[in-house]
């Protein structure tokens, strides 16, 4: 069996939860295996199995970042997580549509949502609000405001529509472009009913689940046809980003905007360990930035046609990727980006060290 072959039959092993054997990373370089693992991520799959192809394309995706990318290997990597796209994993509460990088969209069911929670080790996220549904809120307390008010029967009363003062306090339905940062492990936090992207540290789970609303409803849940999700993603609303609550108790802060020709970049937070940027492109026009050395970044078309070039360092001419909504690329760390919109665009960004969002 030649190596590739080997690496299909360990990724089909891993996508139906059968046995699998170690398999020799090493024996494929990190070109030829990426675009097999991106295909096989397309496949419907439980949370499990999908994360397990999901650490196969990770590990990769690492390897090629070592490499010392030209403008083309660049692009070769962003088409293979273009065709990898989002990763959905299905929940009783909704989809979670998740890049390698910490980069996500949540599309939840209305009045449903995460468990209330607060995060074990550090971990930082931000949920940007794109469409709010049917009992739609966003939950924000400290864990000392949490215990001076929680009861599991009256808490469930009050998720089930009962008047409770205590829990209204820390919880607001949000409005679309509402921006919510949650940097400290004491924060406990939910969003309910709303179609969000999520910027993070890492995609993975690192919580105390405080009160589990969804507890019951775990075990064997529907799936999405694939083709289903990629409209939902292609069709998304685009809410400018507007103010940012770290509580719900203090005034948000306004996004620092920044003005060119035909485009506009909102800074959505710059917390050290990410960048979530907005990016609005008006027809014809480009916007530019320059390579950072250290962070690799997603970026996802909400709206409109763009073409990305990517230019390595001592290049004179770079390498085109294209974008359309509801698609998403990765691009390596030391690249510069141009953005040239077709029509009107939309892109947000998520600059992380791959350090950080892979190991």
């Amino acid at each position: 069996m030649s190596n590739v072959a080997a690496l299909d039959s360990y990724l089909d092993a891993l996508a139906g939860g059968e046995p699998v054997t170690g398999f020799d990373w090493d024996s494929l370089s990190w070109r030829e295996a990426l675009p097999r693992v991106a295909a096989a991520l397309k496949r419907p799959m439980k949370i499990e199995r999908a994360e397990e192809i999901e650490a196969v394309f990770k590990r990769y995706l690492k390897s090629s970042f070592a490499a010392g990318l030209s403008g083309a290997d660049a692009a070769f990597v962003a088409e293979a997580s273009k065709t990898a796209g989002f990763v959905s994993k299905f929940k009783p509460y909704g989809i979670k549509c998740a890049t390698a990088l910490g980069y996500s969209i949540f599309f939840l069911h209305p009045g449903m949502g995460f468990s209330f929670q607060r995060h074990r080790t550090r971990k930082t996220e931000l949920f940007h609000m794109l469409d709010i549904l049917d009992r739609g809120q966003i939950y924000l307390s400290t864990s000392k405001e949490w215990d001076a008010v929680y009861e599991k029967d009256a808490f469930n009363r009050w998720l089930s529509g009962e008047e409770n003062a205590g829990y209204q306090a820390y919880s607001r339905r949000p409005s679309p472009g509402d921006v919510y940062l949650v940097t400290e492990l004491d924060t406990v936090h939910s969003v309910l009913g709303c179609v969000i992207e999520e910027f993070a540290t890492v995609s993975t789970d690192m919580v105390d689940r405080l009160h589990d609303q969804n507890e019951a409803a775990r075990g064997d849940v529907p799936m999405e046809k694939p083709e289903t999700v990629a409209r939902w993603l292609s069709e998304l609303p685009r809410p400018l980003p507007s103010n940012c609550w770290k509580s719900l108790s203090d005034a948000p802060a306004p996004l620092p905007t920044k003005t060119g020709s035909g485009t506009k970049e909102i800074v959505l937070a710059d917390t050290g360990e990410f960048l979530a940027e907005r990016f609005e492109i008006a027809p014809s026009a480009s916007l530019s930035l320059p390579a950072d050395g250290d962070r690799a970044r997603s970026l996802f078309c909400l709206g409109g046609h763009c073409r990305v070039t990517l230019t390595a360092p001592g290049e004179s001419q770079g390498s085109d990727v294209t974008l359309a909504p509801g698609e998403v690329i990765i691009v390596a760390p030391n690249l510069k980006l141009t953005m040239t919109a077709e029509d009107q665009v939309s892109l947000s960004s998520h600059t992380i060290r791959p350090a950080l969002a892979l190991d």
